[in-house]
C-alpha cells in the first residue's frame, strides 16, 4: 500500500513537469513565396470641354479646369500631381502627365 502512495505521489510530482508551457508552445516556421504584383486600378481620366474629370476607385470624381492642369495646381488624395503640356501652337492637342501616390 505504501509503494502505491509512493509512485502515486512520484507522479502527482513528475506529470506537471513534462507538460511545461516550454514544451506546450512549439513554434512552426515556414517560408510563404509571393508570384505576381499587387495592382490597382488607376483613376479614369474624361476631357470634358475646358476640364477634365478624374474617377479614382477609392475616392470622388473630381473636376479639374484646363488652367489648373496648365499651373500644376491639383490637390487630390489620390494624385501626387498632374501637369497639362500643349504640344501644338493653336493649344489644341495637349500631354496630361500624372503622377500617382
Amino acid at each position: 500500500m505504501k509503494t502505491i502512495r509512493y509512485v502515486s505521489l512520484a507522479a502527482l510530482f513528475f506529470l506537471p513537469t513534462s507538460f511545461s508551457p516550454a514544451i506546450a508552445e512549439q513554434t512552426v516556421a515556414g517560408v510563404i513565396h509571393f508570384y505576381g504584383r499587387v495592382v490597382e486600378a488607376p483613376c479614369q481620366l474624361n476631357a470634358i470641354k475646358n476640364q477634365v474629370v478624374m474617377d479614382c476607385p477609392r475616392a470622388e470624381t473630381v473636376r479639374i479646369s484646363a488652367r489648373q492642369l496648365e499651373k500644376g495646381d491639383v490637390h487630390n488624395e489620390n494624385i501626387r500631381s498632374a501637369q497639362l503640356r500643349y504640344i501644338n501652337p493653336q493649344r489644341t492637342l495637349a500631354i496630361l502627365d500624372v503622377d500617382y501616390r
